[in-house]
């Protein structure tokens, strides 16, 4: 074959190459926690999401994280005792409003070695937008990111959580999250 039609040939094929995939990152349930932290006036308490599906692609830069999903079942989040989860569950009427997720939008850099994700969170039927900080770090193919933010449930359309004359839930709640994962792909 002559010089000029292998490279016309070659020159030809490269388009159609498929780009290489981002990797992901594959999340490992029992190293991950959601913790929602929870004052009231007779008794804080910490409620844990332990099931949930959450999918984050990483870009070419370390610990560049490009792309996240996640999804949870409000019936999965557990705070020990069985009383308090189901007058939980009917406060945020899990039969109506029975998912929520988030999606990425964005990164930018933050203060120091955090970063500062944005994106829209949907909870009890009510999508706003979203930020907060959080840090990646990478041992090997090993990657964790951990995170917090104050919520207002209000600003989700919930009512404060009342009981009685004298127990209220304060509305604002602590999010801290610690997602531990394997990165998969090139």
């Amino acid at each position: 074959m002559n010089k000029r039609l292998t490279m016309l040939l070659v020159g030809l094929a490269l388009p159609m190459a498929a780009p290489a995939a981002a990797p992901t990152l594959v999340i490992d349930p029992g190293g991950s926690s959601i913790q929602i932290d929870v004052e009231s006036t007779l008794d804080s308490f910490v409620a844990q999401l332990h099931d949930f599906d959450a999918a984050i692609s990483l870009g070419p830069g370390q610990g560049e994280v490009e792309a996240a999903r996640f999804h949870f079942l409000f019936s999965h989040l557990k705070t020990g005792d069985a009383d308090r989860d189901a007058a939980m569950y009917a406060w945020e009427n899990v039969g109506a409003f029975p998912e929520g997720s988030f999606v990425l939008s964005a990164v930018q850099p933050g203060a120091g070695r955090h970063l500062v994700a944005r994106g829209l969170l949907r909870f009890h039927g009510v999508e706003r937008e979203v930020t907060f900080p959080f840090t990646v770090s990478i041992q090997g193919r090993t990657l964790a990111i951990d995170g917090e933010t104050a919520l207002d449930t209000r600003d989700y359309g919930l009512p404060v959580f009342r009981k009685y004359i004298f127990l209220r839930v304060d509305p604002t709640v602590r999010v801290r999250f610690h997602l531990l994962g394997k990165l998969a792909g090139p």
